[in-house]
Order: structure tokens, then C-alpha cells, then sequence
């Protein structure tokens, strides 16, 4: 019986998964770029593609509740002006490097 509540618990945390790509433009800066994405959206990497910044992150396909995400892009050597930041990742496009972070809401 134990056994049998343990298999419940698994697949009743059964969610949906797909991966999403989130395009972020080039010219957001410092200024940073709010995007609206689902409820618990995992960023799981972040490239160049046609020219644009993409996040790619796993979403539940189903999940109809969203939430405004804050990013932002800094090149190499400019100052942050924010205090609470994650790092998602780093972009080459031309000569450029580009470091781009999400800023979390306090």
C-alpha cells in the first residue's frame, strides 16, 4: 500500500514540459527588456539566432499564468547598476561580447 501512495505522489507531479525560445532585442542595454513569460519558466541557455538574443527555457505548455521577467544586457568592461541579478549567460555577436542577466524583482 505505501508502495502504491509513493507511484500517486510521482506521477501526480507529472507536468508537462516543452522548451519555449524567448527572443530579447540587441538594443535593450543597461535599460533592460521585460518580457512576459509562464509562471515558473526555467531558462536553460541563451545564443544567437537570425541575429537576435534568444533564451531558450522549459515552460508547462499548459500553465496559463504568467509572469513579467526583467532582463538586461551589458558589454564587457560596462558598469551594473543593479544590486539583485542572476547571470544567464554569454553572447558573441561581430567583435562584441555581450553578458546578459536577469534582475530580480525586491
Amino acid at each position: 500500500m505505501v508502495h502504491q501512495n509513493r507511484k500517486e505522489k510521482v506521477m501526480s507531479k507529472n507536468i508537462p514540459k516543452a522548451i519555449w525560445k524567448f527572443i530579447l532585442p540587441m538594443n535593450v542595454g543597461g535599460y533592460g527588456y521585460t518580457m512576459t513569460m509562464p509562471e515558473d519558466a526555467k531558462i536553460l541557455s541563451i545564443g544567437i539566432q537570425d541575429d537576435n538574443i534568444c533564451i531558450w527555457a522549459q515552460v508547462n505548455p499548459e500553465n496559463t499564468n504568467t509572469e513579467p521577467r526583467h532582463f538586461f544586457i551589458v558589454g564587457t568592461g560596462h558598469v551594473i547598476h543593479y544590486n539583485k541579478i542572476n547571470f544567464i549567460g554569454r553572447v558573441t555577436s561581430g567583435a562584441f561580447e555581450w553578458h546578459i542577466f536577469e534582475r530580480i524583482e525586491e
